[in-house]
């Protein structure tokens, strides 16, 4: 468990505080205790990045950024988490993307809620804290 007020982040979340300035996600990341980033995030980060063409703007902006996060290695109580949401999406009918989950996953493990813009975790909400942007 990690201390009261921490956020882990999505991938769009970021993206999009990156690209727009976003006024209520700034406030909202300045206002956390600490932020961690479930390694599966890092790897869209990087991923994305990589898809723009390693833009020095995209690079300089993700260095800044990645200097405020805790990476979050995933675990066996990750893979716990895993395995319990993906049987509860699967009983719903309402699957999500592998990555998604995964991340979900991390966040849930680690106690923390996950501040996102993605309604695929709107799904999540019965069993863990989702915070959309």
């Amino acid at each position: 468990m990690k201390a009261p007020g921490s956020l882990a982040l999505d991938s769009s979340v970021i993206v999009r505080h990156m690209r727009t300035g976003d006024v209520a996600i700034a406030s909202r990341l300045k206002a956390a205790t600490e932020l961690y980033l479930p390694l599966t995030a890092l790897g869209e980060m990087r991923f994305g990045i990589q898809r723009v063409g390693n833009s020095r703007r995209a690079v300089e902006q993700w260095e800044r950024f990645s200097r405020e996060v805790v990476v979050l290695q995933p675990d066996d109580a990750t893979a716990t988490a895993y395995a319990e949401l993906k049987q509860a999406l699967a009983a719903k009918g309402r699957p999500i993307p592998e990555n998604d989950l995964w991340i979900a996953a991390t966040a849930k493990s680690h106690g923390l809620p996950l501040y996102c813009m993605d309604a695929h975790f709107d799904e999540l909400a019965e069993w863990m804290t989702i915070i959309q942007a």
